[in-house]
């Protein structure tokens, strides 16, 4: 391997962002010392190979933990837009709770207003009608008052229709409530897992952050060990072609 001087010789992580990518220029257009990686890993030179090594390791790491970082920031945000449809969701079923309560709140209403009205039309019947019986003593009127007893019979049976009306949507209402709860209660839960979904994603994320820091930094410091290495080469070759 050709040793060259490295003095003022800078490298950044993406000036050997691949294998085959040769190293940019300084702005002075002085071009870099510093060989390719693949150069490197070729030399047959044991301090240069395990620079190069060290540098293309670092390299993939770098975009591995990029990727995984972009794919988990991807399905963080999936997970959060997940959690805020479960919030609206949640919103639109309490909505249709309510508009089904009220429509069943009123037809339970309209059944007991109708039951009051026959229990009234009953009793005002029965009055009618022992008002008749008595009278029919003096005056013979049994078939007005049969007439009106059965009237008040027949308030009284749709009187318990009416009842039994109100309480089946009294009792529809309550089916209705549990379903709605137990759909927002799956909502909750839902937001719930979403939302851990997305604090687990955030932690893959982060530590993926980490590890291309990390990569950057073992990839620096590779290039520092192959200037250090370089020069203590080219220092120890001076040295030597002095004393001959």
């Amino acid at each position: 391997m050709k040793i060259e001087q490295s003095q003022n010789t800078t490298a950044s992580f993406n000036d050997l962002d691949s294998p085959q990518t040769a190293p940019r220029t300084a702005k002075t257009d002085v071009p870099s010392v510093m060989p390719e990686i693949i150069q490197l890993v070729c030399s047959g030179d044991p301090g240069a190979m395990l620079a190069a090594l060290t540098m293309q390791a670092a390299d993939s790491e770098h975009d591995v933990s990029r990727k995984t970082r972009d794919a988990a920031m991807a399905a963080q945000e999936k997970a959060d837009r997940a959690a805020v449809q479960d919030l609206h969701d949640k919103a639109t079923l309490q909505r249709f709770q309510g508009l089904v309560d009220g429509a069943l709140q009123i037809g339970q209403g309209a059944f007991d207003l109708g039951a009051g009205l026959n229990e009234a039309s009953a009793a005002s019947q029965q009055a009618d009608a022992t008002a008749k019986e008595a009278d029919a003593k003096e005056n013979g009127v049994k078939q007005s008052a049969a007439s009106l007893n059965a009237g008040a019979t027949k308030s009284k049976a749709d009187a318990a229709w009416d009842h039994f009306g109100a309480t089946a949507f009294g009792a529809a209402k309550s089916v209705a409530d549990g379903l709605f709860s137990g759909a927002i209660t799956d909502k909750d839960a839902d937001e719930k897992m979403h939302e851990a979904s997305s604090a687990t994603f955030k932690r893959i994320a982060d530590d993926a952050h980490d590890n291309e820091n990390d990569a950057k930094a073992l990839f620096n410091k590779a290039v520092d060990f192959y200037k250090e290495y370089v020069e203590t080469k080219n220092q120890t070759a001076m040295a030597a072609t002095h004393r001959a």
